[in-house]
């Protein structure tokens, strides 16, 4: 008598693949490119009933990065600082507008209460930032 398998419910008959595990970003600043900008679901926040916005960013090394950010008008928020540094108003947001724009990004680790650790994107900036740096940091490397 043949005997079917099953793994968590799926049979060996029904197609499945795995997911690639994903390849964490160190915490520090990036530049990254806007693939996609959309408005997602709302959530309940202490403010109440919230908007957000689901981000797709490529870092240069191709990584995705997938971020949603409650759209909140406060420049400690990363939707608000992406919206003033690209249109430099909350008037005027055009999703489409963002998409091929490359921004500087600061990533940080949370660990949830499973133990797992997760990429966050907690900042916006110009780009001129990181370059700023960069050229700080060689002047002073070679004493200039």
């Amino acid at each position: 008598m043949a005997v079917k398998k099953t793994i968590s419910g799926i049979t060996p008959r029904r197609k499945f693949s795995f997911k690639k595990a994903y390849d964490l970003p160190n915490e520090g600043k990036y530049v990254a490119k806007i693939i996609n900008a959309e408005i997602t679901s709302e959530v309940m926040t202490g403010l109440g009933t919230t908007s957000r916005m689901a981000i797709e960013l490529e870092l240069q090394d191709g990584r995705l990065i997938h971020q949603n950010f409650l759209l909140i008008e406060h420049p400690k928020q990363p939707a608000y600082q992406l919206v003033m540094l690209i249109f430099n108003s909350t008037d005027y947001i055009r999703f489409d507008e963002m998409v091929g724009k490359e921004i500087g990004i600061e990533i940080t680790h949370n660990t949830n209460s499973n133990g797992y650790t997760f990429a966050n994107v907690t900042r916006v900036f110009d780009i001129a930032e990181l370059e700023e740096t960069v050229s700080t940091y060689a002047e002073d490397e070679l004493n200039i």
